[in-house]
């Protein structure tokens, strides 16, 4: 970076130059990234394997306690398959190059909701979005897999038959003020 110096009636004397060295952690961040591949692709592998057997000691175990355990074993893999597909999006999306743009929430909040519906037809997604113009200047894919995540969660993590998620937005000012 590059500082001019000046005297004391502003006329330029000089400049100040500071160099930084960033190949370490260009490195890193490479090796991280690397390693994060590595392991989401044998985990990708190991769970495969293992709901595999999973599945077929489920078909062809004669004792319902042994077969209901394997297939908690196929599940509880499933969903250590979609954490790493989560894990890569989010990965995905850091790399992207970031432009806030303007988001609008009913439009992207209907969106989700119809993602999920078809995994969760028994459940509702209320909205009440109180944003003037009912807009944000965001990056969408962010804001969607965030939307996603939250309300996936709330869905999975309940014990109702027929849950209910309230999605709420209000436009915020300043350190949380009302704007």
């Amino acid at each position: 970076s590059y500082t001019p110096l000046s005297d004391p009636s502003r006329n330029p004397v000089g400049g100040m130059v500071v160099l930084y060295d960033l190949r370490e952690e260009r490195q890193r961040k490479q090796q991280l990234s690397v390693l994060n591949r590595v392991l989401r692709h044998n985990l990708r592998n190991e769970i495969t394997v293992v709901n595999g057997y999973a599945e077929t000691l489920e078909r062809n175990l004669e004792d319902p306690e042994l077969r209901q355990q394997a297939a908690t074993i196929s599940r509880a893999g499933n969903r250590l398959l979609t954490i790493g597909e989560k894990v890569r999006e989010f990965d995905r999306i850091q790399d992207e190059v970031r432009h806030p743009e303007p988001v609008d929430l009913d439009t992207m909040v209907s969106a989700v909701r119809q993602q999920l519906r078809q995994r969760f037809p028994n459940a509702t997604i209320e909205t009440e979005i109180e944003v003037p113009g009912g807009e944000i200047h965001t990056q969408p894919t962010v804001l969607k897999l965030a939307l996603v995540n939250l309300v996936e969660n709330a869905l999975k993590h309940t014990e109702a038959t027929e849950p209910t998620v309230r999605v709420y937005a209000e436009a915020g000012g300043p350190k949380g003020e009302k704007a």
